[in-house]
C-alpha cells in the first residue's frame, strides 16, 4: 500500500480509539484516555504552522498570481509544496528546526523543471534561513533573477516568490 494510505489508516485508527475511549496498547503498557489527551496536548505545544504565501511577480513588482496555504508540522519534519504550470513545475521543501527559544533554522530546497518544448531543464536551489518565530522570510525557488518567459508574442519577466512565516501551532489563529 502507498504511504498515504498507511498514514490515512493510522489517523482513522487513532480517531476511532479517541472516540471510543478504548485503551491503546503500546508494547505491554496501556494508554488511557487522559494519557492520550495529555500526549496530544504536548504534541500541540511543540507543533509549528508554516504559513506560505506564494506569489508570481511581474514587471514593476506587480503581483500576477498568488496563493496562500498553511501546513502543520513539527521540528525536523519537512513540508512539501508543489506548484504546476503548463510548462513549469516548482517543488519547494521546507524543514523547520527549533534552535532554542524563538529561534529557528528553516531549510528550504527548491527544484524546478522547465519544459521549453525540446528538453526539460531541472534546477535545484538550497538555502538555510535563520529566523525567529513569527518572522517572515522570502525564498525564491527560481533564483534571485527573474525568469524570462515568452507568452504569445510578448516576452515578459516573471519571478516566483515564497514568503514563509513559522508560528507556534498553539498561536495560529486558523486552528
Amino acid at each position: 500500500m502507498p504511504k498515504r494510505v498507511y498514514a490515512l489508516l493510522s489517523c482513522v485508527i487513532v480517531a476511532l480509539v479517541l472516540l471510543t475511549g478504548t485503551p491503546v496498547y503500546i508494547g505491554a503498557q496501556a494508554l488511557e484516555q487522559d494519557e492520550i489527551e495529555t500526549l496530544l496536548e504536548e504534541l500541540k505545544q511543540h507543533a509549528l504552522t508554516l504559513n506560505i504565501d506564494a506569489r508570481i511577480r511581474g514587471a514593476e513588482d506587480t503581483t500576477v498570481w498568488n496563493m496562500e496555504l498553511s501546513r502543520v508540522t513539527i521540528s525536523g519534519k519537512a513540508v512539501r509544496v508543489r506548484l504546476e504550470g503548463e510548462n513549469i513545475t516548482v517543488e519547494a521543501v521546507f524543514t523547520p528546526y527549533r534552535a532554542g527559544g524563538d529561534s529557528l533554522l528553516l531549510l528550504a530546497e527548491g527544484t524546478t523543471w522547465v519544459d521549453d518544448g525540446q528538453a526539460t531543464n531541472k534546477a535545484t536551489t538550497f538555502q538555510s534561513l535563520p529566523l525567529q518565530l513569527g518572522e517572515s522570510v522570502f525564498f525564491y525557488p527560481l533564483g534571485d533573477e527573474p525568469l524570462h518567459v515568452d507568452i504569445e508574442i510578448d516576452r515578459v519577466v516573471l519571478n516566483l516568490e515564497l514568503e514563509i512565516q513559522v508560528v507556534p501551532y498553539s498561536e495560529d489563529s486558523s486552528n
